[in-house]
């Protein structure tokens, strides 16, 4: 089974049986995703949602492709203190945690 709990505009997956969505193509932030994995051939974008509308939470992302998945962050906003709207690359089995303070996204990245 499976704990949800709604921030009064989605329903939020939690606890340790986490959904996982599987994507190959550039797509944007689902407001459940939790646990994103991409397993396609050539490199694509993940793109965050504004970070006010996940303050909070953390999304942890998966690089199962053959090519780098940028991590790009909503209109001015970073990801680690970066260049506004700079996204960060990660890189073909690598894994990102990334948590949203509701102003700026940090990424913790590993191999």
């Amino acid at each position: 089974y499976t704990l949800y709990w709604s921030d009064g505009t989605a329903w939020i997956p939690f606890g340790a049986r986490l959904p996982q969505t599987s994507l190959t193509a550039t797509t944007t932030q689902g407001r459940g995703d939790v646990w994103v994995r991409f397993t396609g051939a050539g490199s694509v974008d993940y793109d965050f949602l504004p970070a006010a509308s996940w303050a909070g939470r953390e999304i942890t992302i998966r690089n199962d492709a053959g090519a780098a998945i940028n991590l790009d962050p909503d209109g001015s906003e970073t990801i680690n203190g970066g260049g506004a709207g700079t996204p960060r690359v990660l890189a073909g089995g690598s894994t990102a945690r990334v948590r949203s303070t509701g102003a700026a996204l940090f990424a913790a990245i590993s191999l």
